[in-house]
């Protein structure tokens, strides 16, 4: 996990591979946020609607 490394010529971690990972892992936390977020909203969307059929019968 270099790649900094090779495309900069400096190493902001000492080698490491910290600030790849890093690199890595933001993204993925912040894909997995908006999945459960959009998941959450579907599902209390879908509660609503029970909810207003309930009322109707």
């Amino acid at each position: 996990m270099d790649f900094i490394e090779q495309i900069l010529g400096w190493s902001p971690d000492d080698g490491s591979g910290w600030f790849e990972a890093l690199l890595f892992a933001i993204p993925v936390c912040g894909i997995l946020m908006i999945w459960r977020h959009r998941r959450m909203q579907g599902q209390s969307g879908r509660q609503q609607t029970r909810q207003d059929k309930n009322k109707h019968h």
